[in-house]
């Protein structure tokens, strides 16, 4: 479902913090668009067995976007669930996180979305006060940067490459379900 008009912006990429702002917004609105028309039936719903729910996935993502886009480039997140036990598709298997989640309080569509759109804002504020310096060196706030040897902009890409192969695979579960109609089409936000 495309959120808005399908008015693609022109991508002006003069630096690494322009690539990493394309790149960032075009994920997350991605994330959104894929299950932000969804009942909360069909986001918690498995429609192909050996597979998260959609549900579990956005949480996923967003536990990646708040801790690497988030936490790690600013020393705050969002007011988004971390590390529920419930969505901790690392180590439990569909059938597992089932157990997890039966007559559990999941969270609905609605209230994904918004947390959806609170990391977007804080990752967008952090990504607009770096510098390149910060983007290519570790973060005064990222123990993550100190620990892994690697840069701030390694933690933005890393979580928003892991957040657009979600992004893919809920698409497939969207059509598995039958959840698409002429409305439910990805869109292309940058040209």
């Amino acid at each position: 479902m495309a959120i808005g008009p399908h008015q693609p912006q022109e991508a002006r990429n003069r630096c690494w913090k322009d690539c990493l702002g394309i790149v960032l917004n075009e994920t997350t609105t991605a994330l959104e668009e894929s299950f932000c028309d969804l009942t909360d039936a069909q986001v918690w719903g498995r429609p192909v067995p050996q597979r998260h729910s959609i549900g579990t996935m956005v949480m996923h993502c967003l536990e990646s976007l708040n801790g690497f886009a988030c936490w790690v480039q600013t020393g705050r997140g969002a007011p988004v669930p971390a590390d529920e036990a419930q969505f901790d598709m690392w180590s439990c298997t569909p059938e597992q996180l089932d157990q997890r989640q039966k007559g559990a309080d999941l969270p609905a569509t609605a209230q994904m979305a918004q947390w959806l759109r609170q990391v977007r804002e804080l990752a967008t504020q952090g990504l607009d006060s770096a510098t390149e310096e910060d983007l290519r060196g570790p973060r005064a706030n990222s123990d993550w940067c100190r620990r892994t040897h690697r840069p701030a902009g390694d933690a933005y890409m890393r979580c928003l490459a892991h957040v657009a192969a979600h992004v893919r695979q809920i698409w497939c579960l969207r059509g598995a379900m039958g959840a698409f109609n002429e409305s439910a089409w990805p869109q292309q936000h940058y040209a």
